[in-house]
């Protein structure tokens, strides 16, 4: 557990300190003055979120035990909202 609460607090801390530098900018955007590094730490920002988001989510699906059964087993595939079984 030592290892999610790290990289939980590694993931809030970037999206923080990204988030806090494309603020600063945020003045500069308004008065139309060049910005060259806003929209990377845009994007730092928001894909921490995003992947903070998907580890959460996954590892509730993996507690609830909701996860689809046989989507690692050899030979399915998941296609559209459905799983189908192909012969392997």
């Amino acid at each position: 557990m030592a290892s999610g609460s790290a990289s939980r607090f590694a993931t809030i801390l970037v999206v923080v300190v990204f988030g806090a530098l494309t603020g600063m900018d945020a003045s500069k955007v308004a008065a139309n003055e060049p910005t060259p590094w806003v929209g990377v730490t845009e994007r730092i920002a928001v894909f921490g979120s995003m992947l903070w988001i998907s580890v959460l989510a996954i590892s509730l699906f993996r507690v609830q035990g909701t996860v689809a059964p046989g989507i690692a087993e050899p030979g399915a595939e998941i296609t559209g909202v459905s799983l189908r079984r192909t012969k392997v």
